[in-house]
């Protein structure tokens, strides 16, 4: 239909479930090891990854007295968001 493809990240899923729980700090460290380890597979752009979901897991952290609720809509706009801020940033510093 659109001519592309939107592939499910479930590691950039986890990590915003995962950071929603933590406190800001941790949630980015999280998010930068989780980025780290899926970098090592594909040495093309070591690094971006760790950056971007770094940077998406604090921003979730941050976020998630603000939008993160008990609204389904909700939840899914705010990890569709993470997904592409995700996908921006990787391709960013890419």
């Amino acid at each position: 239909l659109l001519g592309w493809r939107a592939p499910i990240d479930f590691l950039v899923i986890a990590a915003m479930l995962a950071a929603v729980r933590l406190r800001p700090g941790v949630a980015a460290l999280l998010g930068f090891a989780l980025g780290l380890a899926a970098d090592s597979l594909a040495p093309s752009a070591f690094g971006s990854g760790a950056l971007a979901l770094a940077l998406v897991s604090y921003a979730a952290s941050y976020l998630k007295a603000v939008y993160f609720a008990d609204n389904v809509a909700l939840s899914a706009l705010f990890v569709f968001a993470g997904k592409w801020i995700f996908d921006l940033v990787y391709l960013v510093s890419e």
